[in-house]
């Protein structure tokens, strides 16, 4: 360290060894001035060999003490480096050498290890990072202040390309690229969002975009990406799947609106029947017997409605269990088809049954199971002419057991086959015919739950001269219980 670094330290001005000689130099004047007017020649001599003594020992002191608090600095350097002074540099320190070598080991033994547990957590937030950027289920794409993509997790492939995830890497080459743009539906509305961040690079943004080929609904949220000084370096874009929720939505707001529509036709029969009565029907004993009985219709569907809305919710909420047991298949066909007996009857429709004769047991819920039985062959003898069949065929197949009900109906148009288990479907054509039916129009519906709680499958065919419902109760696996998926 040179001399203009040292005077330049704390505790070491410059001006001390100039105040030194100037005193020095001021007392020898006073004394050689007082001594001339004494004319003392020795007095004179000895007074002026002290002062120069005085004056070396000033001198040497102040070089020694620079030269400690030199090494001081060294020292105290090479502990700010996390290093121990050598014993050398230490020696050169003087009186405070036992000072310098305990806060060396001070620092050693605390500031150290404090920086070490800090640095490694750094490394590892950075492993965790990336780890948990490409472990992410939501689409991630990081873009600088230019619109060049910075990084991108493997999850944005199969929200945003599902069809072909290898075509991401046509994002990284081309931010811009109209991949995303061909699923839009709304195009428009896709290049204000991206224009938008340009416009407004500040301002955070939520959206949703619809796509299609498949129908695909992505919540895409946007931010503004800072470093550590504030400063915008550049965009983070989120996106979120919200497929099923939104479509979840849509199918509760239709539920809630068919529902509503189901209750308020009984409801509004019954309350015109009763106003009928009360305003002098009921003194007309003819007249009187038959508003009892369309009243007596019409509560019988209210229940059937309600009923079924509560079997539903149960089923699709997943409260409801399988009681599973081993059944006599015979008897559980003949039970159904006997409780639409009466109806069979009034209508002039006959009611057959199939099962093959080495096809004894069955291991499936005795309730649920009948109740799809009677669903199918309701519906089918209510669309049969009079004269008309309905058939249940049961057999085996593979390691399932099968179920046909085939009836001589009127059949259902081909284009609404791919709908007719929706909930409250309506048949077009047939609308007269379903309005008359006297069904909640959740039997189909309920029929495919059940069937699939089961583990197996239900499929329909049509045709002008009839209608076939085909399905399937698993026997490979036998459980005691299964919850409704």
């Amino acid at each position: 360290m040179d001399e203009r670094t040292a005077s330049s330290h704390p505790g070491l001005p410059w001006y001390h060894l100039a105040a030194s000689i100037l005193i020095s130099l001021v007392t020898f004047a006073l004394s050689a001035w007082y001594t001339l007017q004494q004319r003392s020649t020795e007095v004179l001599f000895a007074l002026g060999t002290g002062l120069l003594l005085l004056l070396a020992y000033n001198i040497a002191n102040q070089r020694n003490t620079r030269a400690v608090l030199r090494n001081l600095s060294e020292s105290l350097q090479t502990i700010r480096q996390h290093r121990e002074p050598e014993p050398q540099q230490l020696a050169r320190t003087g009186v405070l050498k036992e000072q310098v070598l305990d806060l060396a080991q001070y620092v050693q033994r605390r500031v150290m290890p404090d920086q070490a547990s800090q640095m490694v957590p750094v490394n590892l937030e950075k492993n965790e990072l990336e780890s948990i950027i490409h472990c992410m289920n939501d689409g991630l794409i990081i873009y600088d202040m230019n619109m060049n993509v910075v990084l991108l997790n493997p999850a944005l492939a199969e929200l945003l390309i599902p069809s072909n995830p290898a075509a991401t890497g046509r994002l990284i080459q081309n931010p811009d690229d109209q991949l995303l743009f061909e699923r839009c539906v709304n195009i428009e509305h896709m290049k204000q969002v991206h224009r938008a961040m340009t416009e407004e690079p500040l301002l955070p943004r939520c959206d949703v975009i619809e796509l299609q080929h498949p129908p695909q609904f992505l919540k895409r949220y946007a931010s503004p990406l800072n470093n550590r000084f504030h400063q915008q370096i550049g965009h983070v874009i989120i996106y979120h799947d919200i497929t099923q929720e939104v479509q979840s939505e849509r199918i509760r707001a239709e539920f809630i609106t068919n529902a509503s529509h189901e209750l308020r036709t009984p409801v509004t029969s019954i309350k015109l029947l009763l106003e009928t009565l009360d305003g002098g029907a009921k003194d007309d004993p003819k007249v009187r017997g038959e508003f009892i009985r369309n009243l007596l219709r019409e509560a019988d569907r209210l229940h059937i409605l309600v009923n079924d809305l509560l079997d539903l919710s149960r089923l699709e909420t997943a409260h409801e269990r399988l009681a599973w047991s081993e059944l006599e298949l015979r008897k559980v066909v003949h039970d159904s088809l006997q409780t639409i007996a009466p109806l069979a009857q009034k209508k002039g429709v006959d009611l057959k049954e199939n099962i093959e004769d080495d096809l004894q047991k069955i291991w499936a819920d005795q309730l649920r199971l009948g109740q799809v039985l009677i669903n199918l062959v309701n519906n089918a003898v209510k669309f049969t002419p009079s004269g008309g069949e309905v058939r249940v065929i049961v057999r085996r197949v593979d390691e399932s057991v099968e179920f046909k009900i085939q009836d001589t109906g009127i059949g259902i148009p081909q284009e609404d086959l791919p709908y007719i288990f929706d909930r409250f479907y309506r048949v077009e054509q047939n609308r007269q015919r379903r309005q008359n039916s006297g069904g909640s129009g959740l039997g189909l519906t309920i029929s495919k739950q059940v069937v699939e709680m089961h583990g197996g499958k239900i499929t329909v065919s049509s045709s002008p001269k009839g209608t076939v419902f085909t399905f399937t109760i698993p026997q490979k696996v036998k459980v005691n219980t299964a919850v409704a998926s």
